[in-house]
């Protein structure tokens, strides 16, 4: 019992069933789960939470999105130097992660699916690497988790974090991040709350209990109670389709998908390597005023995004063959 009010009661039952849903993404446990706000807040938790000394270096991609690389730029003023990872044509290689490793790098920080062209970084073997040296590998899941296989203990990293919005198909205003135990022991915890302690009953006058062993010790208070419900929902929806192959059918989608691009003109600049690829696709035209063209979308009741001089597409498993014959129509129009 932490409080005699029923909201609040409900709000923590359902707050961790939450965590023994992601526990079943995630292929971790429920006390590895900690419910934050945003994908941003839990790649902070590694910026915020460790001692810092000038001097460090931070790796991460120059095509990253923005969240994965300003909380490391913000320790600039402590000395802290953040090395980047160039592209090798919307992809690189684990070597070239290795190459920028020095006897300084505290932290890798990369995504495992990237947002605007849906290369899937070789995180495994970048992994490894970051164990075998003492490195934080700090992950954003974001573009991945929901709709391809995310396997913590496989990934090997400190931090995995994803908001709900996208492929989760929750809501705005909460966030899953999985925390390896040694984030749990060794991380400063910046914002302490009265929800990351270990349970009982709520005191004014009860300020010595410890912070909670698990993930829970990085949540300062409970997401909306409106997120959580959302996201329970989605959550059971998408463990619910996990038996009936939802997987198999994105990569079929993204196949079809794929082709169909090609058969009309565009090219498809994401890394179509079997182990790279993700549920994301991006393609372009030359001939095309894509700013123009993504401004129509909506009119027709097609939504993807415009990422630089690409368009991204990126197909759920409640999508239809239907769905894409529409897309792949409007863009043949166009050309």
């Amino acid at each position: 019992m932490v409080s005699g009010d029923p909201r609040v009661l409900e709000t923590i039952e359902k707050m961790d069933d939450i965590r023994a849903q992601a526990a079943v993404l995630l292929n971790a446990e429920p006390g590895d789960i900690a419910l934050l706000t945003s994908t941003a807040q839990g790649l902070c938790l590694v910026a915020e939470g460790l001692d810092w000394r000038e001097g460090d270096e931070v790796i991460t991609y120059a095509g990253e999105f923005p969240s994965v690389v300003l909380p490391w730029l913000q320790l600039r003023d402590r000395g802290v130097v953040v090395r980047f990872v160039q592209d090798r044509g919307c992809r690189f290689e684990a070597e070239d992660v290795e190459a920028l490793i020095s006897d300084r790098t505290r932290v890798v920080s990369l995504s495992l699916v990237n947002f605007a062209h849906g290369f899937r970084a070789p995180i495994e073997a970048i992994g490894e690497m970051c164990r075998k040296r003492g490195i934080w590998l700090v992950v954003d899941v974001v573009q991945g988790l929901g709709v391809i296989p995310v396997d913590a203990s496989a990934l090997g990293a400190d931090i995995l974090s994803a908001q709900a919005y996208k492929h989760l198909l929750g809501g705005f205003g909460i966030s899953l991040c999985y925390c390896s135990p040694r984030a749990r022991t060794e991380l400063r915890v910046v914002t302490a709350g009265w929800a990351g302690r270990e349970r009982g009953p709520i005191s004014g006058t009860d300020f010595e209990r410890p912070l909670a062993a698990d993930a829970r010790r990085f949540e300062p208070s409970h997401p909306p109670f409106t997120a959580i419900r959302g996201f329970l929902a989605s959550l059971r929806l998408l463990t619910g389709q996990l038996p009936l192959g939802y997987l198999d059918r994105i990569k079929a989608l993204t196949d079809e998908l794929i082709d169909g691009l090609r058969d009309i003109g565009w090219s498809v600049v994401s890394s179509l390597r079997p182990e790279e690829r993700s549920s994301v696709v991006a393609a372009t035209h030359p001939e095309i005023d894509l700013v123009a063209l993504h401004r129509e979308r909506a009119r027709h009741g097609l939504a993807f995004s415009l990422r630089g001089d690409a368009f991204r597409f990126a197909p759920h498993f409640y999508n239809t063959s239907d769905d894409l014959s529409q897309l792949l129509e409007f863009l043949r129009r166009a050309a």
